[in-house]
C-alpha cells in the first residue's frame, strides 16, 4: 500500500501561524506562533533552525498546556496572590 506523505510549504506554514496569531490578538512582529506546549515550541523552532531560520521571535504556548497552567499560578504567588482562591495573601 502507498502513502502520501504531504506537507505544507513554508509559504503555507508561515500563512498559517500568521493566522493563528491574529485569532489570538498577539503581534506578528514579536511572536512566531503559538504552540500546545513548550516542547511542540522548542521542536518547532529546532526545525525552523535547520531550514535557515534565525531564532528572533517568541512562541506562545496555550493557555491549556500544563507549561502555561504552572506559569500562571507562579505569576499569581508571585504578585501575593493565592492561585486557589485568587485572594490577596497577607504577610
Amino acid at each position: 500500500m502507498v502513502y502520501v506523505i504531504s506537507r505544507p510549504t513554508r509559504r503555507e506554514a508561515e500563512s498559517r501561524r500568521q493566522e493563528s496569531l491574529a485569532r489570538g490578538g498577539l503581534s506578528p512582529e514579536r511572536y512566531r506562533g503559538t504552540a500546545r506546549t513548550v516542547e511542540e515550541a522548542h521542536d518547532l523552532q529546532r526545525g525552523l533552525e535547520r531550514q535557515g531560520e534565525t531564532f528572533d521571535k517568541l512562541w506562545q504556548v496555550s493557555g491549556d498546556s500544563a507549561d502555561a497552567k504552572q506559569a500562571d499560578q507562579d505569576m499569581l504567588l508571585r504578585s501575593g496572590i493565592d492561585p486557589e482562591t485568587h485572594e490577596v495573601l497577607h504577610g
